[in-house]
């Protein structure tokens, strides 16, 4: 190819300005012949063979091995997208797809994308099917080697998740393999809710400690610049049917229902330190768990009414409410308390917990998992509570979130800098590590187009 050519003929006069220059030092007389002879063959043997390829087709090419360079997949809905570095190459006529399914037993000609392009996507592929691309470059008379491999699992969910560090929010493919966004401007986030409706994503921010913000972000990863200020809200909880939101504002005790938008609805004012808010997606109604009084309360979804239930904690640091029959779960102290969607205790879960943190329900089977914090484990209960599975294993679990659609179990771990995909039987299926101190975690369930 071009490339190649222009770069041996540089190569060569290079050579021959260098012996042209050594004669004429030779001719001053100022080095010892033999010494200076071998000197001159060491540094023509050097300048050659550790000369940089140009051409980025050349498999000799340390940076690109001969092939194309920063394949990347994402996937929305059931499209996936690809790119990749541009490669500049006079007689390059553009690149071959290549594609690998659960059913080919090897990669097959897929497509051809015109160069200069260097995007593709493909639409109307299946849920939870593992897809595998490469490409290759070529032109009339040539084709690369194949660039490396990327898989993607295409899926109606998405996963999001926040950085303790950077304080960013990202989002993250069906599978959790890939990045989609990153979106910046928060100070301190406590709390995320998505919305599986929407697609939009509630983000509970803290501004040096004094001040607080509920802020959304739109499915692009555009922050709203409406932002709703509070005192110091402690938990947020989305109803999806109606596309409202109730908040947790310990230190005015007060919980507050706001419309899609921010505007308030109506605030509860019979609480004395509410700290955390789940909503029964059947009805609307909320459920709150009062720090100060270890009491859990339902308030109807017009706020009409609100009924304490009669079972005490000794401390809730949790809670979650199975909107497929209205239980509701919560983590105290040293156990966890299942009761009924009228309050009344159901049962009781101690033993082998000793630092129950937080828990996720599949609402599918009604499992719950749990977050025990020292030691650093996590395990799966029956809706009956019997112990089902203990995974012990590399991750130090900060949160979790259920995926509705495949029941995997998402784990976002802190100083393992890792997001991890397990299977409803613990076992880790994928991984993300792109991240620095991955936090809340949350996933994006049922149907939505971005």
């Amino acid at each position: 190819m071009q490339a190649s050519i222009c770069y041996g003929f540089s190569c060569n006069l290079a050579i021959i300005f260098r012996i042209l220059f050594y004669n004429f030092i030779l001719r001053l007389k100022l080095f010892d012949f033999h010494i200076f002879t071998k000197f001159a063959v060491v540094i023509l043997l050097v300048s050659c063979t550790d000369r940089e390829r140009s051409n980025p087709l050349d498999p000799k090419n340390l940076v690109t091995l001969g092939r194309p360079t920063g394949l990347n997949v994402i996937s929305i809905q059931d499209t996936v997208f690809l790119n990749w570095d541009i490669l500049k190459l006079n007689d390059l006529a553009g690149y071959q797809i290549y594609r690998r399914t659960g059913v080919d037993t090897g990669f097959v000609s897929h497509a051809f994308v015109s160069a200069p392009s260097n995007t593709f996507r493909e639409f109307g592929l299946a849920f939870d099917v593992e897809y595998e691309y490469q490409i290759s470059a070529g032109g009339d008379t040539f084709e690369s080697l194949r660039s490396e491999v990327v898989k993607i699992i295409p899926g109606p969910t998405f996963t999001w998740v926040t950085e303790k560090r950077s304080q960013q929010v990202i989002k993250l493919t069906h599978d959790s393999r890939h990045l989609i966004l990153r979106t910046e401007r928060f100070s301190t986030i406590i709390d995320i809710e998505p919305n599986p409706i929407t697609g939009e994503l509630w983000v509970l921010d803290i501004f040096a400690g004094i001040e607080s913000n509920l802020k959304k972000i739109t499915p692009n990863g555009k922050i709203d610049d409406h932002f709703i200020p509070f005192d110091r809200p402690t938990d947020v909880s989305l109803d999806y049917n109606s596309n409202t939101i109730w908040v947790a504002d310990p230190p005015q005790s007060t919980v507050t229902k706001l419309d899609s938008i921010g505007n308030i609805l109506f605030t509860v004012h019979t609480f004395a330190t509410p700290i955390l808010v789940t909503t029964d997606q059947r009805n609307g109604n909320c459920w709150v768990a009062d720090s100060q009084t270890n009491t859990a309360s339902r308030i109807l979804s017009d706020g009409s009414e609100v009924m304490k239930s009669g079972v005490q904690f000794d401390s809730i640091v949790s809670m979650e409410v199975n909107s497929v029959n209205g239980s509701v779960w919560l983590v105290g102290a040293t156990k966890v308390v299942k009761i009924d969607e009228n309050g009344d205790f159901l049962l009781e879960i101690n033993s082998p917990l000793t630092s129950p943190e937080k828990l996720a329900i599949n609402e599918n089977s009604g499992d719950v998992w749990i977050i025990n914090e020292s030691p650093a484990n996590l395990y799966k209960f029956s809706s009956s509570g019997e112990m089902l599975l203990d995974v012990a294993g590399p991750f130090t679990p900060a949160d979790i979130s259920v995926n509705k659609f495949n029941n995997n179990l998402l784990v976002s771990d802190v100083f393992g800098h890792t997001v991890y995909r397990l299977s409803s039987d613990g076992e880790i299926i994928s991984f993300f590590k792109d991240l620095t101190f991955p936090d809340l975690i949350g996933v994006q369930n049922q149907g939505r187009t971005n």
